[in-house]
């Protein structure tokens, strides 16, 4: 019995999102065919698509060096895109591998999420000149008062929270 409620919560389906940074050499055509290979990675092992954001080039906030070929490459810019799926939580393992092989992905972030579209969500606005992050005030909020500011230590925790090793 204790084997059928564990086997039922480990084949719960969990929702996930990925973003990567392809690299920035490959055609427009490429980049197409690179995420339809993302998808099929996700498909293989169970998952179900939600979501989804093609790719489109952007420059990078610092140089990412990695290794294409055998040869260690720089890049300043790539096409960031993301895609929203759910899995049962052991695929997860699996899908990060099939990505960790492919070289067109310089770098990419799996964590979980929300089934909800979290594209609209609450905005973080920066104070003109303090380069500090300060969130908006939800409409509940507003109505009773000032919001005190988050503490970028709980912020860092929670995304750790979120991260899939």
């Amino acid at each position: 019995m204790t084997e059928e409620i564990n086997q039922e919560i480990s084949d719960e389906l969990k929702v996930y999102e990925v973003g990567f940074h392809l690299v920035p050499s490959i055609s427009e055509e490429q980049v197409a065919v690179e995420v339809a290979d993302i998808k099929k990675s996700i498909e293989k092992n169970g998952g179900i698509f939600l979501s989804e954001e093609a790719p489109k080039l952007h420059p990078l906030a610092y140089e990412i060096a990695k290794k294409v070929g055998g040869v260690n490459r720089k890049f300043t810019q790539a096409y960031f895109g993301f895609i929203k799926f759910e899995a049962a939580g052991e695929t997860v393992v699996n899908i990060k591998t099939d990505l960790d092989k492919k070289d067109s992905i310089i770098r990419f972030i799996m964590i979980k999420t929300i089934k909800d579209n979290t594209l609209y969500g609450l905005r973080v606005a920066r104070s003109e000149g303090s380069g500090k992050a300060i969130r908006k005030p939800t409409k509940e909020e507003a109505g009773k008062g000032a919001v005190s500011p988050v503490a970028e230590a709980e912020i860092d925790k929670e995304i750790e929270n979120l991260v899939i090793e």
